[in-house]
């Protein structure tokens, strides 16, 4: 990154961020040391063009949460991260803020992904689902709605798996409470499931009604089927 020329550099901002992700997260020592300090040229670069680095924070946020997720990524990776970066931003005179809490974030943001990625592969599903809350919460704090509602599909698959129809349906209607009875264009990150078919906020917020209507049917009828083993 820092060999191209200094006015061009904003061009590559975000489309070569995951690239250049995935070339630091590359389980080598080194490779990392050398790799990660491209992440402060590339918010230097579009803080000095536009006076932020949003474009860049944006993007690093949803690919690594991606590749986390797809097995890359360690705690060695975590602390470097920390460690290189924030050493970048501190010296530099209009970064030095902005720039630790991007990277106290991102930290925040690893620790996680990468405790989600191991208790994914725990049998105990109230522990997956804990831990799969901890992150959909950490998205909505930050106020970053497309990964907030991915992991709130996620929830909703959990508790299908266990049969909580009800607990399905109370988590697609935090989806539903984001959208608008309006004809406002429907955002390509708010259908992010295939079986909706919605141009409108309005459209999308009343097939999640129906989703929503057919799970408490569902768990009205799973949990009548129970007392029934009572009585």
């Amino acid at each position: 990154m820092s060999l191209l020329k200094g006015q061009h550099k904003i061009k590559f901002i975000p489309e070569m961020v995951g690239p250049i992700l995935e070339m630091t997260l590359i389980p080598e020592t080194e490779l990392r040391k050398a790799t990660i300090p491209i992440f402060f040229d590339m918010m230097q670069c579009e803080f000095h063009s536009t006076r932020s680095f949003q474009m860049f924070e944006n993007e690093i946020i949803t690919k690594l949460d991606h590749e986390v997720e797809g097995g890359r990524g360690d705690e060695q990776y975590k602390v470097l991260f920390d460690k290189i970066l924030l050493e970048h931003c501190r010296k530099h005179k209009y970064l030095a803020k902005t720039g630790e809490t991007f990277v106290k974030l991102v930290v925040r943001l690893m620790e996680r992904l990468l405790d989600y990625r191991t208790i994914m592969h725990d049998e105990n599903k109230e522990n997956r689902m804990s831990c799969t809350v901890n992150v959909l919460n950490f998205y909505k704090e930050i106020e970053r709605e497309e990964m907030y509602i991915r992991y709130l599909y996620k929830l909703c698959d959990l508790h299908k798996e266990c049969d909580n129809y009800t607990e399905a349906a109370y988590t697609l209607l935090l989806h539903a409470k984001l959208l608008k009875w309006s004809e406002d264009v429907c955002a390509a990150h708010l259908t992010q499931r295939d079986g909706f078919q919605a141009t409108t906020q309005g459209q999308l917020k009343e097939q999640l009604y129906q989703e929503i209507i057919h799970y408490f049917d569902k768990g009205k009828v799973r949990h009548t089927s129970s007392l029934s083993l009572f009585l």
